[in-house]
């Protein structure tokens, strides 16, 4: 029996700002391709949910974050 595929991806991005992803993203030529690409898979539109980061005292590194800790 072949594994069934994954019913949830988790796309994690990181904006500058709360405005950047509308702004910056969304009216782009970058979004319209990106959104063609995904929206066959998708059975509804993305949930997008918002979430802050909380100082954990360390130097924060936006380029390597995931290997802090």
């Amino acid at each position: 029996m072949a594994p069934s595929p994954p019913a949830r991806f988790l796309l994690l991005v990181e904006w500058d700002s709360l405005k950047a992803p509308e702004t910056g993203f969304r009216r782009s030529d970058r979004f319209a391709r990106w959104r063609a690409l995904i929206a066959g898979p998708l059975a509804q539109p993305p949930l997008a949910e918002y979430f802050t980061d909380i100082a954990s005292g360390a130097r924060r590194d936006p380029d390597h974050d995931f290997f802090t800790g």
